[in-house]
């Protein structure tokens, strides 16, 4: 499981708020940058027309994907800040972009197992 799909399971998005967060609409996403760690990367967080969501870093010294801290063998503290602060950002979308889902079931599901 993603780092994504672990924090944002039995959540659904508000689409009101993620536009009001600072999200652009471009065709079926939206999307939001934001630089961290003293401008040294770039985090890219798209959301799809489902809610789901997918986030990249960027090392903008070297203007390319940085991707250690995916690796779940690399442990420097170096790596984990960055493991860190892409996490703060997610968490801090989930707060104020989505609502937790109570059932996990939907209608349909209920109404076949009655």
């Amino acid at each position: 499981m993603t780092i994504e799909e672990e924090l944002f399971k039995k959540t659904r998005a508000d689409f009101n708020k993620i536009l009001k967060y600072g999200f652009k609409k471009d065709k079926d996403c939206y999307k939001y940058s934001k630089n961290i760690m003293n401008n040294r990367f770039r985090v890219d967080v798209l959301i799809n027309k489902d809610g789901i969501v997918k986030g990249k870093v960027f090392d903008l010294a070297f203007n390319e994907e940085y991707t250690n801290f995916r690796i779940e063998e690399n442990r420097g503290s170096f790596i984990s800040q960055v493991k860190e602060e892409f996490k703060k950002l997610l968490k801090d979308i989930k707060n104020n972009c989505y609502i937790k889902k109570n059932f996990i079931l939907n209608n349909e599901t209920v109404s076949q197992m009655l």
